[in-house]
């Protein structure tokens, strides 16, 4: 109802956003061995630094030693010939492009291993896709990972504002049931883990944040969007005979029912009470402590940290880290702690488990692309090319364009269905001179 931001809004917003400034400008300041607290004075003094450099931002950035130098992109291509590896084939520097790098390297296949699980976007309680989190599809995931005897132990990225408490839920549920199989779980919080993100982290062995991360946010929130006041200005009316009042309760052309009001109250406060005893129990604190720092607030990964709400600071590497150390624990469970020798020992083949992604779910776009695609070269008397040997060139330039292009698409399709695209990318069409 309001127009501007609470007092109260206002004052937790900055909570956090004043701690990542502060944490983000001192490690600039360490960075580029400036005093601390230097960047706040400079850039309380940009406008009058830029207009005297005459709006030269690059000179500026080099005058305040934020950068060491300045180069145009030609002579730094030089550069990067003179002191890198000339390519006399394509008169550039030596490159590598990602699926040649990753090719030095092949992933293993078999044996005991950490399962990752990326899950990243909103969270539903169906659904599939870029930046969508279905809690069916997350939960059947995790359940099949229970099922892998060879799947010791799962680390979860959770990268999401949060979304469906239903799709939560059942995220959680499944994480619950493995975890129960005596499989550690252990959570990783990327840029934000808020709300239902922090809600699927209550069914963890441990809890690792970034310093940076936006977590928390312990809150419930429904909306029934009306339409009554664009009505009234057009001067429509609607009306008509229902066997209950409930039957129009969500019809957005007239105000909301007080009792329906009441209706989605009293389930906000049920959903709400439950994200609180949850967390409660998961964090070992009263539910006096959690409400605290709870009312939908949002922390940084240090300041939840601080407030008890993960257990380590740290990234994804951390968190296979957690993993491993639990399982050469639990190998050692009955033997003797204090014996520096067999603890070592328990560990050895802790540190030798592989690491892999779980396969993630193609996305319907990209499947009726593929489908479309391999129809059209079908058409055209290509269907031949698909194989990865195929390295012929043909006179028809047309046909090469056809082959080069799928060549690029099967890469990309590759690059999406693997769990390399969380990481970033950098793909060089290295027949193209610059």
């Amino acid at each position: 109802m309001a127009n501007r931001p609470s007092k109260q809004a206002l004052e937790a917003e900055a909570h956090v956003i004043d701690d990542l400034w502060k944490r983000y400008s001192s490690d600039i300041e360490s960075a580029r061995k400036l005093p601390q607290g230097h960047l706040d004075a400079l850039m309380a003094s940009l406008p009058q630094a830029l207009a005297q450099t005459g709006g030269d931002a690059g000179k500026l950035a080099s005058d305040w030693q934020l950068v060491d130098g300045l180069i145009p992109y030609p002579d730094l291509r030089e550069r990067l010939i003179r002191e890198g590896v000339k390519e006399e084939s394509y008169r550039s520097f030596r490159q590598v492009n990602s699926k040649a790098y990753a090719a030095l390297k092949p992933a293993q296949t078999g044996g005991d291993h950490i399962g990752i699980l990326v899950l990243e976007g909103e969270i539903r309680e169906r659904g599939k896709g870029a930046q969508v989190i279905g809690g069916r599809e997350a939960a059947e995931k995790i359940r099949k990972a229970a099922d892998d005897d060879k799947l010791k132990a799962l680390v979860i990225r959770v990268d999401s504002p949060g979304g469906s408490a239903v799709g939560s839920e059942f995220i959680r549920q499944a994480l619950e049931r493995f975890r129960q199989r005596g499989k550690p779980v252990v959570i990783s919080m990327g840029d934000l883990a808020a709300s239902g993100g922090y809600w699927i982290s209550l069914s963890a062995d441990r809890i690792i944040a970034h310093p940076n991360t936006i977590t928390g946010s312990i809150g419930v929130f429904g909306l029934l969007p009306t339409a009554q006041g664009l009505m009234d200005k057009l001067s429509i009316r609607t009306g008509g005979y229902q066997s209950h009042w409930l039957a129009g309760g969500f019809d957005p052309r007239v105000d909301l029912d007080p009792r329906m009001k009441s209706l989605v109250e009293s389930r906000i406060q049920h959903i709400y009470k439950d994200f609180i005893e949850l967390s409660a129990k998961a964090r070992g604190q009263s539910v006096a402590q959690i409400e605290q720092v709870a009312q939908g607030r949002i922390w940084s990964g240090a300041q939840a940290k601080t407030h008890q709400l993960v257990d380590e600071l740290g990234g994804l590497d951390a968190a296979v880290a957690a993993a491993r150390k639990m399982l050469a624990d639990a190998d050692g469970g009955n033997g003797n702690k204090n014996n520096e020798a067999k603890g070592k020992q328990r560990e050895k083949p802790a540190r030798t488990l592989q690491v892999r992604y779980l396969q993630a779910d193609a996305s319907w776009f990209g499947e009726k692309l593929k489908r479309w695609f391999r129809s059209m070269l079908q058409l055209s008397g290509l269907r031949g090319l698909l194989e990865p040997s195929a390295a012929m060139v043909h006179q028809d330039p047309l046909q090469d364009l056809l082959v080069d292009l799928y060549r690029e698409g099967r890469w990309a399709a590759q690059w999406l269905r693997s769990e390399e695209r969380w990481s970033a990318q950098a793909h060089c069409f290295c027949s193209v001179e610059p």
